[in-house]
């Protein structure tokens, strides 16, 4: 897997003033982690009492504030935030293609090792619960074609444990995914 590694590279940190191509900018912590002999990808699961997207299985990030000078910032911050993993512990690698949500935002990935060490402490007011999961769980995703405003979609769906990954996070897996095979 390191020379897989090396595929990434780390684009130029767009300014805090950066505008997406469409809507909000967003930037996520794709953090990867070897125990026990395999990948892992961090991943949240959402508090229940949110506004939106409660209760979703995602990565650590969110919007950029205007006080970021990077999307990698935005990432590195909102992880800290949201799961209490600090940046000594992230290697950040680069930045895997922009996704596009239905509502609005342009998520920039931003894929990193993770270094062990850290402790993880979900912050209750964003996070219900945090988890690692297998990389070759990818494997197991599915698809379905839905029409939304007449347009055709492909949705990928993945299932962990009791858990059921979509939208924005299985389509970021699903690019990872097809970046590493």
């Amino acid at each position: 897997m390191r020379h897989i590694f090396h595929r990434f590279t780390l684009q130029q940190a767009l300014p805090h003033n950066h505008q997406a191509p469409r809507g909000r900018s967003a930037a996520v912590l794709v953090g990867l982690y070897r125990h026990q002999h395999q990948w892992q990808v961090l991943l949240t699961q959402r508090a229940l009492h949110l506004r939106h997207h409660k209760g979703q299985i995602s990565f650590p990030g969110g919007k950029v504030e205007p006080t970021d000078p990077s999307l990698v910032h935005t990432a590195l911050r909102e992880t800290q935030e949201e799961v209490g993993l600090t940046s000594e512990f992230i290697n950040v690698l680069g930045t895997l293609p922009t996704f596009h949500t239905g509502s609005g935002f342009t998520i920039t990935p931003i894929l990193a090792k993770l270094q062990p060490g850290f402790n993880l402490t979900a912050d209750p007011n964003e996070v219900k619960d945090i988890f690692f999961m297998p990389l070759n769980q990818i494997k197991q995703k599915q698809h379905c074609q839905v029409t939304l405003a007449n347009k055709p979609h492909d949705l990928v769906f993945i299932r962990y444990q009791q858990r059921l990954i979509w939208g924005a996070t299985a389509a970021i897996l699903d690019n990872l995914y097809r970046h590493l095979s």
